[in-house]
């Protein structure tokens, strides 16, 4: 089973995950959460998710899913993946998120980092003021 940690600033990841298990009503297995503080340095944030990924790992790699690219803690999971079978996904989102936990027993994790960025961008919708009939339309636009 891939492992799935969930970094995030501050509270962020640990609510989102709180929040998935509360929908789903389970806790999600091998997956855990992470939060960026200002506290962290580089040393301690690289171990605190470093830690977090090998207390998920099963032997199918680690998918490390963060909020924001270019911020200390999407750089950090990055040196990670250079360094073990993780794979690093940013700008992650909700839709997104509850994929990976469905998915990742269905492919192997670089299939499943490039299928769920696709995933996710197509969750990202502009929802257009009701039509004449009263329903909301998405479009991608």
């Amino acid at each position: 089973m891939i492992g799935i940690v969930l970094v995030g600033h501050g509270t962020l990841a640990p609510e989102v995950l709180r929040n998935i298990e509360s929908v789903l009503g389970y806790p999600v297995p091998n997956m855990v959460a992470v939060g960026a503080t200002l506290d962290d340095t580089l040393e301690t944030l690289k171990a605190k998710i470093a830690a977090a990924a090998a207390s998920v790992e099963r032997g199918d790699g680690t998918i490390i899913l963060t909020d924001m690219f270019g911020d200390t803690a999407t750089n950090v999971s990055m040196a990670l993946a250079r360094e073990a079978r993780i794979q690093v996904v940013t700008g992650s989102n909700l839709p997104l998120i509850v994929k990976v936990i469905s998915a990742r027993h269905e492919m192997p994790i670089e299939q499943l980092a490039t299928f769920i960025v696709d995933y996710g961008r197509d969750h990202i919708l502009r929802v257009n003021p009701l039509d004449g009939e009263g329903r909301a339309a998405p479009t991608r636009r």
